[in-house]
């Protein structure tokens, strides 16, 4: 038995002692009955054994167990407990009690106690597969009896010495005798009850075959709501049990004598009087208690409420259900990879977003584009060596049908014990819908850039004979007032015209990236000159108090002059257009070394406090009077940003309120440069070569080809013009021509191919071209360069600029040899 034995500690958890494996096996597995009866066993204060199958294993709790550690005698199956447990193994008792004398040793000495064994058969479905006994010490209450049976046999003796008063003292002796059996019975009963009370689970026993409750402990009362259950029968105590299946299985077992197990039964019982039935589940055995010709006497039921762990298990069923539907819905996928082994495992909706499952990693990469496996690898290569995390948009080819889907994958590296990276897990999304949405978004920002450019182009070609002519009829009618000031009004609303459409392509232009400024030294004051005199006109038609800055030291930067004349000019337009007649308007520089401040400060409206943090956003313009003098489209100011930051500049909006004015504020850094450098630039570009040009204009557009010849002609120049541009090779062939003013958007061929052929021409390489186009600076400027052209102009062009260009244009037969072709 030692090689067999178990302990059983207050855990509950069983080990071994002495022998390995178990000679019961893994807990788990064992019998119900002998679960149940080791739960008892693990709940009882008092000294409880088990001995279980044919070999007798022993399962003992801690008070037997340090009973038994305490023992120098005898084991107790050698003598008359011995003989009980073989009796109710065999059958032919299913209770009994023995007697066994232990020796302790005790302070040096050998101490005798008596101990009684009170032995209950365990049935299994094969009828008795174990004896489980309480251990009760009797010691004082054997020596009671001893004495009892001393005093019985003086009372015999005291009988044969007098026979009249026998019957009497024997009749005494009797009833002595039941008493102390009766009360001993009764201890025994008593130590039983408190063991079932004590259970964790609820325990009742049932008798006869209406199931008559002869015992519950206090588990099973507050499992039935607290009723009276004492001597009445299963189906009276219990009547809302009535059509659940438990009465019938009670009475299979009952029956049969084959025991019944069932696990997270549900169960619908009235826990308060007068309540509603409440739903709860549990777990429970019907074993049936045979008598020794096999037939039941009762049922032993003994289960457990475990409705809080079905709920948990139901909430945790429940949140995976939606945690599960949550990642499908997302098109997400949660993976882990084992860098030892390669393997990786993929949540179960793998299949439904990608298509499949992939059980190996290297399955994985064939499957990613070739272009975005390196993008990835890099990027967790960085991750494994950081112990960090990793995010990369990759294509991947779906397993099912092959097609191309996006993933935006995040990882994490985990490291082992070691500190190594030992796994990595992760997520990937399917962002398919995203990309295709962002890639249609580009199509159409695309789509809208051109259709901008090509609207630009076509309200251009109107403009420019309108503004040349406009130029022509001022110049003509110098001394007629009327008609000068009817050309100044056309002139300036074309120009006007023109920067609406220059500020719906600079939008388009900011928001795609094709604006790149041409920096250049320059004096900022020229730049603030120049922007005072475009909106001059705007701020005497208003009758406004205008405040230029004072001429002082040249204050010399790197930038784009066109550009910050555009800037500066929008914020004195807009000053202008929100300042009521007779209001006053200044333009201020100031510089400290490093930055330099244009300021342009106003008395007008003012701006509201909600709109002041959004007065830089597109179309954010709002009524800033109800007296406007200008139309607009709402892009200025956010022009003006974005060219201080191309700048490496910023912007300031400021005002105190509707009705105290404004101001605006560009920080520009400066360039630090040599004003001699700048005025000499300045004479060279003021220094114009007085000689008549042969010019060919090449133009679709009639109106604007005229108007740009009678410009010319007036400058004094030679000026031929043509349409078509094959029509343009055959007279560069026979005609030596000094300039080609061109437009791009010909018929047949377009102005870039034209450019080339003519280059192609013998004699025609040290000729000027130069094109004058609708189309937006950054759309073709570098394509027209690129093609042959010199110079690029976009309509209107200026007349004055393009005539100090051709001004510096030599004829070709003034040109030394070594320049010819």
């Amino acid at each position: 038995m030692a090689d067999g034995s178990h302990f059983i500690d207050r855990a509950g958890a069983l080990r071994a002692r002495g022998f390995s494996p178990l000679a019961l096996g893994d807990p788990s597995s064992w019998p119900p009955v002998l679960a149940a009866a080791s739960r008892l066993a693990l709940a009882s204060n008092s000294p409880t054994v088990m001995w279980w199958g044919p070999a007798g294993a022993e399962v003992r709790n801690d008070a037997y167990g340090a009973l038994e550690r305490a023992r120098v005698g005898s084991h107790p199956l050698e003598g008359a407990v011995g003989k009980q447990v073989e009796a109710i193994m065999a059958g032919r008792e299913l209770c009994g009690c023995a007697d066994h004398v232990e020796i302790f040793e005790r302070d040096g000495s050998a101490v005798e106690r008596i101990w009684s064994f009170a032995c209950s058969a365990l049935f299994d479905a094969g009828g008795v597969a174990g004896v489980i006994a309480v251990c009760d010490d009797v010691t004082e209450k054997r020596a009671v009896a001893a004495a009892q049976k001393e005093i019985n046999a003086e009372l015999r003796r005291e009988a044969a010495r007098a026979r009249s008063d026998a019957d009497d003292a024997e009749a005494r002796a009797g009833a002595a005798a039941r008493r102390v059996a009766d009360e001993l019975r009764g201890a025994e009963l008593r130590r039983l009850r408190t063991m079932f009370g004590q259970a964790p689970g609820f325990m009742c026993l049932l008798e006869g075959p209406d199931h008559v409750f002869e015992f519950a402990n206090e588990a099973f009362s507050r499992l039935v709501g607290g009723r009276d259950l004492r001597w009445k029968s299963a189906r009276e105590a219990l009547g809302d049990l009535e059509g659940q299946g438990f009465f019938e299985r009670l009475d299979e077992a009952y029956r049969s004598g084959e025991p019944f197990v069932a696990r997270d039964v549900p169960l619908s019982i009235q826990r308060r009087a007068g309540g509603p039935p409440e739903p709860l589940f549990v777990d429970f055995v019907y074993q049936p208690l045979l008598d020794s010709s096999g037939e039941a006497t009762g049922i032993f039921v003994e289960g457990f409420d475990v409705t809080e762990r079905r709920a948990a298990i139901a909430a945790r069923e429940a949140s995976e259900d939606r945690l599960k539907r949550g990642m499908l819905a997302a098109r997400m996928v949660v993976w882990d990879w084992d860098l030892a082994t390669n393997a990786v495992v993929f949540s179960d909706n793998a299949v439904a977003v990608l298509g499949g499952d992939w059980t190996d990693v290297d399955a994985v990469w064939s499957s990613v584009h070739p272009e975005d496996l390196a993008k990835l690898a890099a990027r967790r290569s960085i991750a494994i060596a950081s112990i960090g995390t990793y995010e990369e948009v990759i294509r991947v080819n779906r397993l099912d049908n092959g097609n191309l889907i996006w993933l935006q994958v995040r990882a994490t590296v985990v490291a082992g014990a070691d500190g190594v990276a030992a796994w990595i897990q992760g997520v990937s999304i399917d962002v398919t819908e995203r990309k295709r949405a962002e890639e249609a978004l580009r199509l159409a920002d695309r789509r809208k850039d051109q259709f901008v450019a090509m609207l630009a182009h076509e309200l251009r070609n109107p403009l420019a004979p309108i503004v040349t002519a406009a130029q022509i009829l001022k110049a003509r009618n110098a001394g007629d007032a009327g008609a000068r000031k009817a050309a100044e009004i056309v002139a300036r609303q074309a120009a006007h015209m023109a920067g609406l459409i220059d500020d719906v392509l600079d939008v388009s232009r900011f928001n795609t990236g094709l604006i790149v400024i041409d920096r250049r030294p320059l004096d900022l004051r020229d730049v603030l000159a120049e922007a005072a005199e475009q909106v001059r006109p705007a701020m005497e038609a208003r009758r406004h108090q205008f405040v230029a800055p004072p001429e002082g030291a040249p204050i010399m930067a790197h930038g784009d002059r066109k550009r910050l004349v555009q800037a500066v000019a929008n914020l004195l337009q807009n000053a202008a257009k929100f300042t009521p007649h007779g209001g006053r308007v200044q333009l201020t520089i100031d510089c400290d070394g490093e930055l330099a401040s244009i300021s342009v400060s106003d008395d007008g409206v003012g701006i509201e406090p909600d709109l002041l943090p959004h007065v830089f956003e597109m179309f954010r313009q709002k009524e800033r009077s109800s007296e406007r003098a200008h139309g607009g489209l709402g892009l200025g100011l956010s022009l003006v940003r974005s060219l201080a930051k191309l700048h490496g500049g910023s912007v300031l909006a400021e005002s105190a309120g509707v009705g105290k004015g404004c101001r605006f504020t560009i920080e520009l850094p400066l360039g630090g440069l040599d004003p001699v450098e700048v005025e000499e630039r300045r004479v060279l570009v003021a220094s114009p070569a007085e000689r008549a040009l042969d010019i060919l204009v090449v133009d679709d557009h009639l109106d604007a080809a005229r108007m740009l010849r009678m410009v010319l002609e007036e400058a004094g120049h030679r000026v031929q013009v043509d349409a078509d541009p094959h029509s343009v090779l055959g007279r560069a062939r026979v005609h030596s021509f000094d300039v080609f003013l061109m437009d791009i958007g010909l018929p047949g061929m377009d102005g870039n191919a034209l450019a080339r052929a003519i280059r192609g021409i013998p004699g025609m390489a040290s000729a000027t071209l130069v094109a004058v186009t609708g189309r937006g600076k950054e759309y073709g400027r570098d394509d027209a360069i690129a093609a042959g052209f010199n110079h690029y102009f976009v309509k209107p062009a200026d007349p004055s600029e393009l005539l100090a260009l051709l001004a510096e244009i030599a004829p070709r037969r003034e040109r030394p040899a070594a320049s010819r072709d």
